[in-house]
């Protein structure tokens, strides 16, 4: 992936003109993963703005296969999460 060192709009590089990178794939477990950590998010104090992890997981959901977002809205459906506490 040919990268240039000029600053680029969101930072200290950017892809050459022409150029794209390609998308991110993830496992079924590597989805379970995220989602459940999305999900986790307010239970854990987790300062995000409500429409961040609803974006984020709508994204997620948008990529699976359909047995697999059924499984992940089942079990998001069905987890019941304590809150945190240290100690």
């Amino acid at each position: 992936m040919p990268v240039e060192t000029r600053r680029g709009p969101g930072g200290g590089y950017r892809l050459r003109p022409g150029f794209k990178l390609p998308p991110l794939l993830f496992t079924e477990d590597e989805a379970t993963a995220i989602v459940l950590g999305l999900l986790g998010t307010h239970r854990r104090e987790v300062e995000l703005a409500p429409a961040a992890i609803e974006g984020a997981l709508a994204k997620v959901y948008r990529v699976l296969p359909i047995s697999g977002r059924e499984r992940l809205q089942a079990i998001g459906d069905n987890m019941m999460l304590l809150p945190y506490s240290a100690g």
